[in-house]
């Protein structure tokens, strides 16, 4: 299972959605949904929503695949990601490392919009 959570303060580079867990399948699913979007082959869709995936303080984001770069934004009480097919694509690789075992770690997944996204093994950055 992994955890994504929105923080709004706390530390310097908040406001951030954090995702975080050792859950290499869950990582998996989470990378092919980017891919999917990389090449066209998925709409918007709720990154909470996958299987694997736990929110903290019901924190809903979704990805979608736009004309630019974006980033994530606040639309209500929901967070939209918003990239390009080519910035999903390196994002997708960006996660690679998470989808398999390994020790403490994280990678800035966005940082251009009003809200950064973090993917962290321990919660820690």
């Amino acid at each position: 299972m992994m955890q994504l959570e929105f923080l709004e303060q706390g530390a310097d580079e908040c406001p951030l959605i954090r995702v975080f867990g050792c859950d290499p399948d869950s990582c998996k699913r989470l990378k092919g949904l980017f891919e999917q979007l990389s090449i066209g082959e998925a709409g918007p869709t709720r990154i909470d929503g996958l299987p694997g995936m736990q929110s903290i303080s019901d924190c809903r984001l979704v990805a979608s695949s736009g004309r630019q770069d974006q980033g994530v934004s606040r639309h209500g009480d929901v967070f939209v990601w918003s990239l390009t097919p080519g910035s999903w694509d390196n994002v997708a690789g960006l996660l690679e490392p998470f989808c398999r075992p390994g020790r403490a770690g994280f990678q800035w997944l966005d940082r251009l919009g009003e809200v950064n996204v973090l993917i962290s093994r321990d919660g820690f950055w």
